[in-house]
């Protein structure tokens, strides 16, 4: 009987998922949401009113903080399912929806990340091309091309 309540004990001491699940990952994604809704909004808002004429860079960048900002928005859904217990709050669409959304933020932040990363290239190190680089068109292609290839990679 001892050695069943020092096992049940070690199970309680050791079961870290359901710690994480119930309290870690709520609080965590509630500090992500706010964070993620707070920042973005701040950028989005400092590159509409501040930053004149679009260049393809600032298109870039406008685009990788709405897809962060579109991220944010599908954080309480989890603080909500991980809090009750995994119930499911809106059943499958939500899920689904989540699931689409950590996605298309996983893959549309790494291609928007790339894009801007691959354009500061060009400018410094051709700098004659620079001009060209920083077109407003540019910048459009490359996100459209990032939100449809973002929106095709995921998982079914």
């Amino acid at each position: 009987s001892k050695d069943l309540a020092m096992a049940n004990q070690s199970e309680r001491c050791t079961d870290v998922d359901e710690l994480m699940k119930h309290y870690f990952l709520p609080v965590g994604y509630s500090l992500v949401f706010i964070g993620g809704l707070l920042g973005n909004m701040a950028a989005l808002i400092v590159y509409v009113l501040k930053f004149r004429p679009w260049k393809s860079s600032v298109i870039i960048l406008v685009n990788l903080a709405l897809t962060d900002f579109l991220f944010a928005l599908s954080m309480p859904y989890l603080v909500y399912y991980y809090s009750n217990g995994d119930q499911r709050a809106l059943e499958d669409f939500m899920c689904r929806f989540t699931c689409f959304i950590f996605h298309f933020n996983l893959y549309g932040s790494i291609m928007f990340l790339t894009c801007f990363t691959l354009f500061r290239y060009v400018v410094v190190v051709w700098p004659l091309w620079a001009s060209q680089v920083q077109e407003k068109h540019w910048g459009i292609i490359a996100c459209a091309v990032v939100w449809i290839v973002a929106g095709l990679c995921q998982h079914h």
